[in-house]
C-alpha cells in the first residue's frame, strides 16, 4: 500500500502511520503490527491470498491520531479480474481480448489463463496456450453452432487472481 501524507498535521510531526484492516463484512478492525514508520508506504503481510479485504490508514503524532483515510478494497495477493472481456467469433474458433487487471497486487502478472465451456455446462475447460503476458488469445478446435463462455484470470507469484466476466460466442463459417 502506498499513499500520501496529510497536508495539515498541527505543526507537529508525523511519527507514525497507522494501518487498519479487515476482511470485507467483517465488524472490527484489526491493527497491521508494522512498528513505527514515517514512511507513507507498508507492505501488508500474512494476508489470506484470494480474500477481499479493506484498509484504513491514520497519520499520528504527539497530538494523536488523524482522520482515517478513505476505505480501500483489495483481494489479498492475487491480481483483480482482467476487465472488459470481447468475443469475436471465426470458424471453429473465437478470439478473446481483454483489458489489463486494474492491480496487479504488488506482482508482476505472469500469465493469463483461459477457460471455455459449452453454455449450460458446469465443467470448464482450460485452454492450454502457453504462458503469456498479452491480453488476447484464440481459442481453437471449438465446434462451429456451438454456444461457449469464456472467462480470464490473470496469475502473478502468488497465484492466479480473480475471473473475468464471462462472454459468450458462438463459431461458425
Amino acid at each position: 500500500m502506498s499513499w500520501t501524507a496529510p497536508a495539515a498535521t498541527g505543526g507537529v510531526a508525523i511519527d507514525d502511520y497507522l494501518i487498519d484492516y479487515r476482511p470485507e463484512g467483517a465488524d472490527g478492525w484489526m491493527r497491521f503490527g508494522d512498528g513505527a514508520s514515517t514512511v507513507p508506504r507498508a507492505d501488508v503481510t500474512s494476508l489470506t491470498n484470494g480474500v477481499r479485504y479493506q484498509f484504513r490508514v491514520a497519520a499520528h503524532n504527539a497530538i494523536g491520531v488523524g482522520p482515517w483515510s478513505q476505505v480501500l478494497e483489495m483481494t489479498a495477493g492475487v491480481p483483480t479480474r482482467p476487465r472488459n472481456p470481447v468475443a469475436e467469433v471465426g470458424y471453429g474458433q473465437v478470439r478473446l481480448s481483454w483489458r489489463l487487471p486494474v492491480r496487479s497486487n504488488g506482482a508482476d502478472l505472469t500469465d493469463y489463463v483461459i477457460q471455455y465451456r459449452d453454455k449450460g455446462t458446469t465443467g470448464w475447460i482450460t485452454f492450454k496456450d502457453g504462458p503469456s503476458t498479452a491480453c488476447h488469445t484464440t481459442v481453437t478446435a471449438l465446434a462451429n453452432g456451438t454456444n461457449y463462455q469464456f472467462r480470464v484470470a490473470a496469475r502473478n507469484a502468488r497465484g492466479l487472481g480473480v475471473w473475468s466476466l464471462q462472454v459468450e460466442a458462438e463459431p461458425g463459417g
